[in-house]
């Protein structure tokens, strides 16, 4: 069995484990940006890494969050939502079940909304994620600009 495949079926048994956690009122976006800073792994290539970020869109609190060496598929923001609904950055202990998940990728879309329909949770497509380009902004402004490699978004 080929290891997307299994890494699927894990995240089918962890949405089961979902089913019977509280709903909350809360609108998460779910998407990823290429940040502006370069990373190198040892022995190789200087590259732009892709940062996945859950989102709370009317506090902006991050829910979880990721950084990949490469462009994200969707089953890796499936995996970040997954992880942010069983462990979210609040600080709060227990899993918190969005009422809403916004993306802003038809593919993601398919495949969140697919495995997620029996938690309940509306997944809707949007042309932008605002709460997410809000926070790509205070970033690079507070936080990637400080680093060495920060290239201003320009490639």
């Amino acid at each position: 069995m080929a290891s997307g495949k299994k890494n699927l079926n894990s995240l089918r048994k962890r949405i089961e484990d979902l089913l019977n956690i509280e709903r909350s009122h809360m609108c998460w976006e779910l998407g990823d940006f290429q940040a502006p800073i370069f990373i190198k792994e040892p022995g190789g290539t200087p590259a732009k890494p892709y940062m996945l970020v859950c989102i709370d869109t009317a506090s902006l609190a991050i829910m979880g969050n990721d950084l990949l060496p490469d462009s994200p598929s969707p089953q890796d923001l499936l995996t970040l939502l997954v992880v942010s609904i069983e462990k979210p950055f609040l600080g709060i202990s227990a899993a918190v079940l969005p009422e809403s998940v916004h993306l802003d990728d038809p593919a993601a879309l398919e495949l969140v909304g697919n495995e997620l329909g029996q938690l309940d949770v509306k997944v809707v497509l949007v042309k932008r994620l605002s709460a997410l380009s809000e926070f790509e902004k205070i970033i690079q402004r507070d936080l990637f600009s400080r680093h060495v490699g920060y290239s201003a978004g320009v490639n």
